[in-house]
């Protein structure tokens, strides 16, 4: 790169030594989550393109780095979304990136491959996550940081995460093991929107507060989160706690779980339809986890269920601090708006 006078060898995720400039001023972000992670670290301005998903339109967004940065959608596209990289449109774009950050390196284009076709560093991050990868999401956050300039910012992002997580672990340790809730989370989304029966084995907000999730052993796979109970588990469960991703009230009829609990006769028994305490969660599934979202559910949740241990907190208030934070701007409203006002709130399953 002709304003690059040195370069310097770093180690990716696929633990292979690249060699990039010593100073990086463009880059693009490949691969699922990769531009929240560079919004996260306030150095989205150095992208000279997106990927495909960027650009499309759709009802309703839940990714809150995008919503606060409108912006990307008239930047050039390099390939499709999900890591699917097209060599010819990357070596066209002016100015020409630095370096390609690429996260899920094993989705989508093969980062060596795509670094000969096009002759530029390609560095692979995984993604993690809060709970059980969450060494890899600070990792990643520190590897990019250190790509982009940004290391001081890397550390107060994770400093932010490691605050909250201890935030919340303090508040539950005034709620003993054998009174907390059983729950059940339907509506999730996964790629896409999904119906009632649509959960999590896994869901990370449970996972961070201590509850038991009853969607726990629904899958024979422990790595296979996403999980599809049936009707006549969940009316078995008759769980007294449920929470609904607000995405599925945006499906057609025949998979929309908010409508399910309204018309199908069989959910009018669940103690939860007849109380009238089933309760609107954010998406966090976009584009794979969107973390700003997990807390802000954690705290939500939190208020509902132990409102003595969360009593200072307004999540609305809560969530948009998280937002702010972690991608500049205070983007509840717009979701709350987008999700036809069932955000953080108590749903009439009646008409």
């Amino acid at each position: 790169m002709a304003h690059a006078t040195q370069n310097r060898t770093i180690t990716d995720a696929m633990q292979r030594q690249i060699t990039i400039p010593s100073e990086v001023q463009h880059v693009i972000c490949s691969g699922p989550g990769c531009l929240r992670l560079l919004t996260y670290l306030q150095a989205q301005h150095m992208i000279v393109g997106v990927d495909s998903i960027e650009v499309r339109g759709v009802d309703a967004d839940a990714r809150p780095y995008a919503m606060a940065n409108p912006q990307f959608a008239n930047y050039p596209v390099f390939g499709e979304f999900r890591g699917n990289d097209n060599p010819e449109l990357v070596i066209s774009l002016d100015p020409l990136p630095d370096v390609i950050l690429k996260t899920y390196p094993e989705w989508g284009h093969d980062p060596v491959q795509l670094q000969q076709k096009t002759g530029i560093p390609v560095v692979t991050f995984n993604y993690g996550d809060l709970t059980g990868a969450q060494s890899d999401l600070y990792d990643s956050l520190r590897l990019m940081g250190k790509v982009v300039g940004k290391q001081e910012r890397a550390e107060a992002v994770i400093a932010f995460f490691e605050n909250t997580l201890e935030d919340v672990q303090e508040r539950m340790a005034t709620i003993d093991r054998p009174s907390r809730s059983a729950c059940y989370v339907g509506g999730i989304a996964m790629r896409g929107g999904r119906g009632f029966e649509s959960t999590m084995s896994s869901y990370t907000p449970f996972e961070l507060l201590g509850i038991t999730n009853l969607a726990a052993g629904s899958t024979r796979q422990p790595q296979a989160s996403h999980a599809v109970v049936s009707q006549e588990q969940i009316l078995a469960w008759d769980p007294a706690c449920v929470f609904l991703d607000v995405s599925t009230s945006m499906l057609q009829p025949e998979n929309n779980g908010l409508r399910a609990l309204r018309k199908d006769p069989s959910y009018a028994n669940l103690s939860a339809v007849q109380n009238n305490t089933v309760r609107g969660l954010l998406p966090f599934n976009s584009y794979t986890q969107n973390f700003g979202s997990i807390l802000a559910n954690v705290y939500y949740i939190g208020s509902e269920l132990y409102p003595e241990a969360f009593h200072d907190i307004d999540p609305t208030e809560k969530a948009d601090e998280i937002y702010r934070f972690l991608v500049g701007k205070p983007i509840l409203g717009q979701l709350e708006q987008q999700f036809g006002g069932l955000v953080f709130q108590s749903i009439s399953t009646s008409d």
